[in-house]
Parts: structure tokens; sequence; C-alpha cells
């Protein structure tokens, strides 16, 4: 369920700041290194690795209601 998959990356949308959700926008695919986040409101799954970093400089996130999972090491590396 939170694994990404070839099919997600090569069908991604991508936002204004580059961050990659599946076509449906219910999974975050992957995120730039930003200092703050706000993931899109009706995403229900936060990829694996997803904000994953060797280092990152992720201060804050905005997690929606609407998130139901959240994948393996999916804040690695975030200060």
């Amino acid at each position: 369920m939170t694994k990404v998959t070839e099919t997600d990356f090569i069908n991604a949308w991508i936002d204004e700041v580059g961050a990659k959700y599946s076509a449906d926008k219910k999974k975050l695919l992957s995120v730039p290194d930003l200092e703050y986040y706000e993931i899109k409101r009706g995403t229900e799954i936060i990829c694996d690795n997803a904000f994953c970093q060797d280092y990152s400089s992720l201060k804050t996130v905005i997690i929606p209601e609407t998130v139901i999972a959240i994948g393996e090491s999916s804040f690695r590396g975030c200060i």
C-alpha cells in the first residue's frame, strides 16, 4: 500500500514545488528538500521514503486528516 511503483512515477502529478503524487493524487510519492511542506488535502498515503534525503532541511510538514497511512522511513534524514 505504501510502496511506490514504477507506474506511479511514470504517471505522477507534480505540484508547484516539485512534489510528486500518484495520478489520482491519493499517494504522496516524493518531496524535494524543503523546510516546509503542506501535503495536499485528499492525500491518503505518504509513501515509503517520501521525504527521505541523506540530509533533509524539513522542519515543518502539515499532514491533512485525510492521511490514513504513512510508509516506512518516510521522514528518514529529517531534522
